[in-house]
């Protein structure tokens, strides 16, 4: 009886060791399946890193730009409260603006650049419309027609002092 039980006490710990190993191997990942983890992660990556670039890129032009509104909005103010509201052929740097206190001295553009007081301005055109707002800096280089200023604004449907108004156009 005694070595039937050793015998029998053997095949079961023979049986503990092989389903242990059984477990041990079946408790990780194979190479192939870390392997395609990782491909699938790299395609991912390749397809989100440059939209991710993209999206950053708009939203920093769009900040430029809406700098560009501040500084239409501002000459607009300074030109009536200073000028006695004569836009025609008007320019109006940033220097100026900042001086008098319509924009603020560290003015930045959207890639957070200090933009050039003196190269920067918003310009009138002989009709009192607005021509164009330049931006200067470091990284950017810009000038934006009116229709682009324009067209980023929320208007009530009045029409403002320097704002263009729209021709109705001839049928043809």
């Amino acid at each position: 009886m005694f070595v039937e039980d050793m015998k029998q006490g053997e095949v079961l710990a023979a049986d503990r060791r092989k389903s242990g190993v059984r477990r041990a191997r079946e408790a990780g990942f194979t190479l192939v399946e870390l392997l395609a983890v990782v491909v699938i992660l790299g395609i991912i990556a390749a397809i989100a890193v440059p939209l991710i670039g993209n999206i950053i890129n708009k939203s920093r032009e769009d900040a430029t730009r809406g700098v560009a509104i501040s500084m239409y909005e501002a000459a607009r103010l300074y030109i009536v409260s200073e000028k006695g509201g004569d836009f025609k052929n008007a320019e109006v740097t940033l220097k100026e603006l900042q001086e008098e206190g319509y924009m603020q001295k560290d003015t930045k553009d959207g890639y957070g650049e200090p933009i050039e007081a003196e190269n920067s301005k918003v310009k009138f055109d002989e009709y009192g419309n607005l021509s164009q707002v330049v931006i200067k800096s470091p990284k950017v280089n810009e000038e934006y027609t009116a229709d682009e200023i324009f067209s980023r604004q929320q208007t009530s449907g009045q029409q403002t002092p320097g704002q263009q108004t729209q021709e109705p156009q001839p049928n043809s």
